[in-house]
């Protein structure tokens, strides 16, 4: 059960059973309260009548498959579903099969899988992991690659699953500087928040952590794909004067990059986040037939995938930017009383000194 990571796109691409939800707010901001329904046409349906009725649902929001697959390793593990709860939402539809659940958008930007169980509940799906307990690692980065196929095989091979995405925009770059106004020679702090990549499923850790690399050259590099993190351009008057190079991948908190400015007039102080983007496409999904879901098996899967003359269901490693943008006014420092200090002739234009940049997280 080797490359997971292909293995979980191609699962679902090809088990998606059926597709579209309505999503009450689309794109959400993080944390935002987003009601998820089903629309006119794809009621739940109970599974002994085969017809709608009313029937327990479960809900998930998927920002990571390492972290969805671990803990259905440890609900198989200890057969104890309590694992999954972090990322399940429950509700009840009503005779007709329609159902209303409350979610709240994940704190990361970027794409994430919404799916929909219908007629199941934590306790049904308690009682079919009892039966499915395995010897599982629940270490992150380490994921089980059995009970990733297994929870994506259960998400999404079911003929009574439908799910969509839902994005989470990224908060808007923002600048703010300790002084409006300062002196010739002296230094103002502009800070900046931290922007941060969009959500990538985890899939370069299940890459670095499953995947056997091939030759060179024949497959992605998982380090530089988990390590591409966005990065602050800092510019004065539209000079770049410092980069900010990033540590991680979803930071938070905020940085301070102080700057000396010696030339007297205003002066823009703007920056420039740099960040990585991961798009699965909405339509590739809407086109696979449901048929090979059930039949999808990991030795099956070889990369690439999908094959030269197919189109790839993902976009990755497109760079965004996101810009912010202040002004200070430079006046001429106080020379003291009765001194006279004349103008040199064209006198060169300083360049701004950067210090060290100061970190919050």
């Amino acid at each position: 059960m080797k490359r997971a990571g292909l293995l979980a796109l191609t699962a679902m691409a090809l088990s998606a059973c059926q597709y579209g939800l309505d999503l009450s707010v689309d794109p959400a901001a993080k944390g935002q309260a987003v009601t998820v329904s089903n629309p006119d046409g794809t009621p739940c349906v109970d599974y002994e009548t085969e017809e709608p009725g009313e029937v327990d649902v479960v809900v998930m929001v998927i920002t990571s498959l390492v972290d969805v697959s671990n803990a259905m390793a440890q609900a198989m593990d200890t057969g104890d579903a309590s694992h999954l709860e972090p990322f399940v939402d429950e509700g009840t539809t009503d005779e007709e099969g329609y159902f209303s659940v409350d979610v709240t958008a994940p704190s990361t930007p970027g794409q994430h899988l919404v799916l929909v169980a219908c007629d199941a509940s934590l306790e049904m799906i308690e009682e079919d992991v009892e039966e499915l307990r395995i010897e599982a690692s629940s270490l992150r980065d380490d994921v089980d690659p059995e009970a990733l196929y297994l929870v994506l095989s259960m998400l999404f091979g079911s003929e009574n699953t439908i799910f969509d995405i839902l994005d989470v925009t990224q908060d808007p770059l923002t600048i703010a500087v300790d002084k409006d106004e300062i002196e010739a020679g002296e230094q103002v702090v502009a800070t900046f928040n931290r922007c941060q990549a969009h959500n990538d499923f985890d899939l370069p850790s299940i890459m670095a952590a499953e995947m056997a690399l091939a030759e060179a050259g024949d497959e992605p590099d998982p380090e530089e794909l988990a390590s591409d993190y966005p990065d602050l351009d800092v510019f004065v008057d539209g000079v770049l004067v410092t980069t900010i190079e990033g540590t991680e991948r979803y930071p938070t908190g905020t940085v301070d990059v102080p700057l000396t400015l010696t030339e007297v007039g205003e002066h823009e102080i703007s920056g420039v986040c740099r960040y990585q983007t991961f798009e699965l496409l909405e339509e590739y999904f809407e086109m696979v037939p449901q048929t090979y879901g059930a039949e999808l098996q990991a030795q099956a899967v070889e990369y690439p995938y999908p094959p030269a003359d197919e189109e790839a269901p993902v976009v990755w490693n497109e760079a965004a930017t996101n810009p912010a943008s202040a002004v200070v006014d430079v006046v001429a420092a106080d020379t003291g009383a009765g001194t006279v200090t004349p103008p040199a002739a064209n006198p060169p234009a300083a360049a701004p000194v950067v210090a060290a940049p100061r970190y919050t997280g």
